[in-house]
């Protein structure tokens, strides 16, 4: 699972976990009342995939759910993204804001989320930065 998190527009960390240690983590920021916010990926079985999808136990949103529970537990809101909305960030975009590292995959995505949500729903950041 791919993370990050930020204070305003600063990415504080990022990284990738697996299942377990992720939720644990993100149930310890939780209480600790590190998060008022969380953004995720959503997830839909395409009729093009599906029969691909046979016997899957469709780990996804079982994750997504769990996440959601934790929100609601907690009173903190959640933003779901779909999986196109992070493409508008692609690596020279990250690359261009400091924000590519190698590797991780799925950081990379968690950072493209939260581009996405930064400068096109909070509008904390200005479409002219990626002109600079």
């Amino acid at each position: 699972m791919g993370y990050s998190t930020w204070q305003g527009r600063e990415r504080i960390d990022q990284g990738e976990l697996g299942i377990t240690d992720f939720l644990t983590m993100l149930e310890g920021m939780v209480e600790r009342g590190e998060l008022d916010l969380i953004i995720y990926e959503g997830y839909a079985l395409r009729r093009s995939s599906a029969k691909a999808m046979i016997g899957n136990e469709f780990e996804t949103p079982q994750v997504i759910g769990v996440i959601k529970w934790i929100a609601y537990k907690a009173g903190i809101p959640t933003v779901k993204q779909s999986p196109a909305q992070k493409k508008f960030f692609g690596d020279d975009r990250l690359k261009k804001l400091g924000l590519y590292d190698r590797g991780q995959r799925h950081s990379r995505d968690s950072v493209r989320h939260a581009l996405y949500w930064q400068f096109f729903t909070a509008g904390i950041r200005e479409v002219s930065e990626l002109n600079e």
